[in-house]
């Protein structure tokens, strides 16, 4: 017989603190959620499964620090903009953990990402004949062929043993050839990261080498990391004191301190020894062999491109999260304003100063008569207001040939320019500028500078009209 269908306190308070990390993760869990982390839970536990709406209100009554709330569904494009505003929520969280002490040992602070490491050969630059338009390299396995690699590191540049990740049903004796027990092997049906997967590896990997009196680990948004009810439980019932923390959306890229100082370095070493033995006929990278080589990277200095994971230290100072540096994080603000803050550019009109270099441009040296000079300056006013139907119509003109690029200097006055124009059109060439073009460079131009006008202009052979 089953435990019954009642829940200890401890059990209860558990779930309650489970709900109010994955709200805190921006994926708040609704009732249906529940139920099923409920079933998933008392089938573990040889329970009955029981999930009543009296049961429910119930633990909410038990539970003042938990409420029910619509949730304000936040656009996950907007969600991934990272301005001041967001930086110092983040400064704000980072600054609760810090005054409870978790963000005092470095021993107890953990970054965990997985990355996916290519089998074949990526292109490279080699040496070949004059004249070769392709050059051939055979290789066993292709660039779209590749195995996840999970990585666990913390504060003081300790690196947990890797969690390499393969598709299949059971784990294969090769996958563990030459590995000397410095990697975790894992299997699953996609060969992607999963929530049983990952539970697993902190189960077996991470806690037991937790030391410090408090722990936090960072993570990235990956499903397999926020909707992981398995591991928010996992934690929550460690003997370790475990916060788990998301990592802002979008962000890692400078916010998580593997992807700033680590993963770079490991994919360029990654390659470079790839590229190293290809030519070697006994050497294989395939998924037979991948471990064999990954052990061997993971042990320093065992080859000149073992990985350099002492980078983890400098991938926590650079985060700002050891030693905790709010200004560190504030630096990863853009300062530049975005599209909607931005000065917009005055109206053009045709007696804008720009405008009337380009007038002199096309009468001096283009030979444009004054209705077609007229009608360019029509279309770049156009363009600059908005009308795109304006902006999308083409014409041809003549240009000035190469041969009188070398005598214009930036310091030309307009006057001069197009004195220089007129007596140097002995090689004339058709070249097609569009108008949307003519009016982007129209903004930029200097009245005094007729140079830069002169470099938009495409010099390519076309067609007389």
């Amino acid at each position: 017989m089953g435990r019954g269908t009642k829940y200890s306190p401890e059990e209860m308070k558990g779930l309650a603190q489970v709900l109010i990390q994955f709200a805190k993760t921006g994926l708040p869990l609704n009732k249906d959620n529940l139920r099923d982390h409920l079933q998933h839970f008392a089938l573990e536990k040889g329970m009955k499964p029981s999930f009543t709406n009296w049961w429910h209100r119930k633990f909410l009554k038990e539970h003042p620090e938990i409420s029910r709330r619509l949730t304000s569904n936040v656009d996950r494009t907007k969600a991934r903009e990272w301005d001041k505003e967001k930086a110092e929520a983040y400064i704000a969280l980072l600054s609760e953990h810090h005054a409870a002490g978790y963000l005092t040992e470095p021993e107890g602070i953990f970054n965990l990402d997985e990355s996916g490491l290519i089998l074949g050969y990526e292109r490279d630059r080699v040496h070949t004949e004059v004249g070769v338009k392709q050059a051939r390299a055979h290789t066993e396995g292709t660039t779209r062929d590749q195995v996840t690699v999970l990585f666990c590191g913390d504060a003081t540049g300790r690196m947990l043993r890797p969690l390499v990740l393969y598709d299949g049903k059971v784990q294969l004796e090769s996958m563990h050839r030459g590995t000397d027990d410095k990697l975790y092997v894992a299997v699953n049906d996609s060969g992607t990261m999963d929530a049983d997967v990952l539970t697993d590896y902190f189960r077996k990997e991470v806690i037991p080498n937790m030391t410090a009196q408090k722990n936090i680990v960072f993570m990235d948004g990956h499903h397999s990391h926020v909707l992981n009810v398995q591991l928010f439980t996992l934690c929550e019932k460690s003997e370790k004191d475990i916060q788990l923390v998301c990592l802002p959306s979008g962000q890692t890229h400078h916010l998580q301190p593997l992807d700033c100082c680590v993963f770079s370095g490991v994919k360029s070493d990654w390659t470079h020894y790839k590229n190293l033995r290809r030519v070697d006929p006994d050497f294989e990278i395939s998924r037979r062999t991948f471990s064999g080589h990954m052990a061997l990277l993971c042990t320093p200095l065992a080859h000149k491109f073992s990985f350099d994971f002492e980078s983890v230290k400098a991938g926590f100072r650079k985060t700002g999260i050891f030693p905790f540096d709010p200004e560190a994080i504030r630096q990863t603000v853009d300062k530049t304003p975005t599209r909607n803050d931005q000065q917009q550019n005055p109206l053009l009109d045709k007696h804008h100063q720009s405008l009337q270099t380009i007038a002199v441009i096309l009468r001096k040296g283009l030979n444009f008569d004054s209705e077609k000079v007229e009608s360019c300056l029509d279309s770049i006013v156009n363009v600059g207001t908005g009308h795109r139907t304006v902006a999308e119509s083409t014409f041809w003109k003549k240009a000035i040939s190469r041969d009188t690029a070398p005598f214009l200097q930036n310091d030309v006055d307009v006057p001069n320019s197009a004195a220089m124009f007129e007596g140097n059109i002995d090689t004339v060439r058709k070249t097609e500028l569009s108008s949307w073009q003519f009016a982007e460079r129209a903004k930029s131009i200097d009245a005094g500078n007729a140079l830069a006008m002169e470099s938009s202009l495409k010099n390519k052979d076309v067609l007389a009209s």
